[in-house]
């Protein structure tokens, strides 16, 4: 899976997010590629799920939450932007499924999946939450040395050490073909005699 976001949430997060609304609805998130962004409208937002697992969740930046969502009689409340990115996503993934298992993809059944989905979501939230983002956390890369002097001599020693590699492996060449030459000439001068 492959995901790509420019929403402030972080991305390992939102990945651990797809794949557990993934397994809520029953589809595999292997091939999917999601890309996460604000939308232009700002108080909206939209979904679509393209071909081959391409799917799009954009969030507007000012929406006023909470927001109830009321659509083929399956309402729902949205109470932050964390419920929307899940309600828009199970929204698309359902139809991914959908196209999926080869059925014509169903506007009804994606928002009766979405709601249900938003449902279970709004019960484990916090859980949830708390778990993905300690592990986020947990995985950040150790602050790298800002200064350009600390990179300039990390890279001496790192050229310093694959030189050094070089000329060993150098005089290990240099000695085995010393001992070829000198077994040759002891051949071709044993031949001669």
């Amino acid at each position: 899976m492959r995901i790509t976001s420019s929403l402030p949430q972080p991305s390992a997060v939102l990945r651990k997010m797809t794949i557990w609304v993934c397994r809520q609805i029953g589809v595999s998130s292997r091939k999917m590629r999601v890309r996460f962004a604000r939308s232009r409208a700002h108080g909206g937002y939209t979904g679509r799920c393209y071909t081959h697992g391409r799917l799009s969740v954009r969030i507007g930046k000012a929406i006023a939450y909470p927001m109830e969502s009321n659509r083929f009689g399956q309402s729902c409340v949205c109470q932050d932007d964390w419920d929307t990115i899940v309600l828009i996503l199970a929204h698309e993934v359902a139809h991914y499924g959908d196209h999926r298992d080869g059925t014509s993809s169903n506007e009804r059944s994606a928002e009766w999946q979405s709601v249900k989905v938003l449902s279970v979501w709004q019960q484990e939230r916090y859980m949830l939450l708390a778990q993905w983002l300690i592990e986020a956390v947990a995985k950040c890369k150790k602050p790298t040395r800002t200064t350009p002097q600390d990179r300039r001599a990390e890279k001496a020693t790192k050229m310093l050490t694959a030189w050094q590699r070089k000329a060993k492996l150098a005089a290990t060449k240099i000695k085995k073909y010393k001992r070829q030459v000198a077994y040759y000439e002891k051949v071709l001068a044993a031949r001669r005699a």
